[in-house]
């Protein structure tokens, strides 16, 4: 099993893209996930005015989340990485580019972070041909700020994930929620409830970037049909401080490896048996 609380020992945390007006970090892995966060970022955009409308707060403290979860994984074990570090309030990353901003300034920035989830994907799918692969976009939210939110648009960015090994891995206890519920968290939608009986909560169910990067779209002019995304809104309670912060982080990981265990393991079971 992957160790997701191992202290990685070499592994270099992500590095900024060398052009440095890009604002966006990023991390190659080893396995096909995807870990991306569009909204922590908290630099000020020179040149770039600010957003006139749409919400402008930034997802506080989502940023070091994903650093420490990043952190939290083991060397065998190294999902891909991709975080903008300008505020929201300049560029919002989970919009389409016609509403991302105001003015074209930033078109660079969001083309930047959008290009390189999709090089990403790209590589991770040459790598692991028979593996699905799974993109994870971290956000904050207060609504519930005890919970952790799950995001699918009920069910839709995820549909080639559950039509090829079943809902288990997504609504059930061998999903990221499930683990985390058996962990002590609690989630929403509760554990083993269906799309249909209990929806996803409507402002957290699933924006913009999990819906471009899954089946439900495409990219340009190609179907990723393979890629399943999840968005998950991390409540207040478990961001509030560096404490918090590393303990939620440590346990997300382990949450994360387990499931990606699982997965793996059913996808190589059904490819030997030619499903």
């Amino acid at each position: 099993m992957s160790d997701a609380s191992a202290t990685p020992d070499t592994t270099p945390s992500p590095s900024t893209t060398s052009t440095e007006k890009s604002h966006v970090e990023f991390a190659a892995g080893n396995v096909p996930v995807l870990l991306v966060a569009g909204h922590g970022g908290t630099r000020v955009l020179d040149d770039v005015p600010e957003r006139s409308t749409g919400f402008m707060e930034g997802d506080t403290h989502t940023a070091e989340v994903m650093e420490a979860l990043y952190d939290s994984f083991s060397d065998s074990f190294r999902p891909y990485f991709v975080k903008g570090l300008a505020h929201r309030r300049f560029c919002d990353l989970n919009r389409p580019l016609s509403t991302a901003m105001d003015e074209p300034f930033a078109t660079f920035y969001y083309d930047t972070y959008h290009g390189q989830i999709l090089s990403y994907i790209r590589e991770a799918q040459r790598q692991h041909p028979n593996l699905p692969c799974i993109l994870l976009d971290l956000h904050g939210q207060s609504e519930k700020s005890d919970h952790i939110l799950r995001g699918t648009k009920n069910g839709a960015t995820v549909a080639d994930l559950e039509a090829s090994l079943g809902s288990k891995f997504l609504l059930g206890s061998s999903s990221i929620f499930g683990h985390l519920s058996s962990a002590g968290y609690q989630v929403f939608p509760p554990v083993d409830t269906s799309y249909e009986d209990v929806k996803e909560h409507p402002h957290y169910n699933g924006g913009f970037t999990v819906r471009r990067f899954s089946g439900v779209t495409k990219i340009d002019e190609e179907d990723f049909q393979d890629v399943s995304c999840i968005q998950l809104e991390i409540g207040d309670q478990f961001r509030r401080n560096k404490d918090t912060v590393a303990s939620f982080s440590k346990d997300l990981a382990q949450s994360i490896c387990t499931f990606w265990e699982e997965v793996s393991s059913a996808s190589t079971k059904k490819a030997v048996k030619g499903e």
